[in-house]
């Protein structure tokens, strides 16, 4: 089985300047994007003894940006069925991703920074700013996994997924202090970076650059059940993540294992959850276990450096409850949902992403505490 086909996209954004601390120039940006497909299925053996399929499938894709030229990616896998109740595969792709509109197009902003220098401390002047000359960032991912569907368990699925990503180039940006660190440790690039003017204030330029690699790998597992209970219908649905490595290589700096580290990463080792769900007639109820895993409050941090550096695990429940009718315009559906069931408080794990400081992590905890969520959907 083959398919292919093409896309032809135009991106645009803007966001004006405004007078605010760092004065942030006006942000307005333009590219285009082109881009053909092919992808294919070939299956090689069916129903043979010990081999109820093996199939080989593949992918390429051909990218035109009107800012970095063309670009390819692809993707090779295969697919074995030994029998009916277990299928494994694995898949080796080259993968891209370009630069956004946002770091190629950032007008400078200006803050106020102190950095240390020749062991004392000195002002500066920082500059962030988007870049126009990125590159894409260019990935190798491999993956294995297996699914297993059992003849004696109905209803029942597992898959288990390992993956490994090595990423060259990536896009970031570097702070102030890392600029000058690494200007000091020998990097040309970093040096190039920092100016004085006539008054003598350090000029620290950070703009978007290719300058990290970045890999990561872990495991996933899923595991599904759904069967009658009763005069109704039960599911049950779990979820697990473990992250073994995020490790982040910067030019003229140690490379840093983010993995377990809970702080501004907010990247545990373990995260998952489990759904479970009943229904009965027009009523469909909703049981979730969230779980984030424990971890470390900053991986960088030298050891003894802190009184208390692990943060510790937390789970969250949530409840919701579906009844559907007919409101005689049309179907209708009445439902309640009730977040962090015990008002779990976050954990203490103070960051400062952009400089904001934050007693926790947002985008890893509930910071609302217990929330309610009552609606009412019609369909006509």
């Amino acid at each position: 089985m083959t398919a292919f086909g093409g896309a032809i996209n135009r991106l645009t954004s803007g966001v004006p300047g405004g007078f605010q601390l760092s004065n942030p120039q006006p942000l307005r940006g333009t590219y285009d994007v082109k881009e053909f497909f092919v992808e294919a299925d070939a299956p090689l053996v069916i129903d043979k003894t010990l081999m109820k399929s093996l199939s080989l499938n593949g992918a390429v894709r051909i990218i035109e940006y009107s800012t970095v030229g063309d670009v390819t990616t692809w993707k090779a896998g295969i697919s074995y069925e030994p029998f009916d109740d277990l299928r494994l595969r694995a898949t080796r792709s080259r993968d891209i991703r370009a630069a956004n509109i946002q770091e190629l197009f950032t007008g400078v902003q200006n803050a106020l920074a102190v950095v240390r220098i020749n062991g004392g401390t000195s002002s500066a002047l920082g500059q962030r700013r988007g870049n126009p000359d990125l590159n894409p960032e260019i990935a190798d991912t491999v993956t294995y996994g297996l699914a297993y569907q059992p003849a004696w368990l109905q209803g029942f699925g597992a898959t288990v997924d390992y993956y490994s990503i090595d990423i060259e180039g990536a896009i970031q940006q570097l702070s102030n202090q890392q600029t000058v660190d690494q200007c000091d440790n020998g990097s040309q690039l970093a040096c190039a970076q920092i100016t004085t003017n006539s008054s003598g204030l350090i000029i620290i330029d950070t703009p978007y650059l290719n300058l990290a690699g970045l890999k990561a790998s872990g495991v996933d597992l899923e595991l599904n059940y759904a069967g009658d209970l009763g005069s109704g219908k039960f599911g049950a649905t779990g979820l697990v993540s473990y992250l073994d490595t995020l490790e982040t290589t910067v030019p003229g700096a140690p490379s840093v294992d983010r993995a377990g580290d809970i702080g501004a990463s907010g990247t545990p080792h373990w995260s998952g959850s489990l759904l479970l769900n009943y229904s009965q007639g027009a009523w469909d109820f909703y049981l979730q276990e969230r779980f984030i895993g424990s971890g470390s409050y900053d991986n960088t941090l030298p050891p003894n450096s802190l009184a208390d550096d692990k943060v510790d695990p937390v789970f969250y429940t949530d409840i919701t409850a579906k009844y559907a009718f007919d409101a005689g315009i049309g179907k209708a559906e009445l439902f309640g949902t009730v977040n962090n069931l015990f008002d779990k408080d976050p954990p203490i794990v103070p960051f400062s992403p952009y400089g904001v400081y934050r007693s926790t992590n947002p985008g890893l905890y509930d910071v609302v505490g217990r929330y309610f969520t009552v609606g009412l959907k019609l369909r006509f």
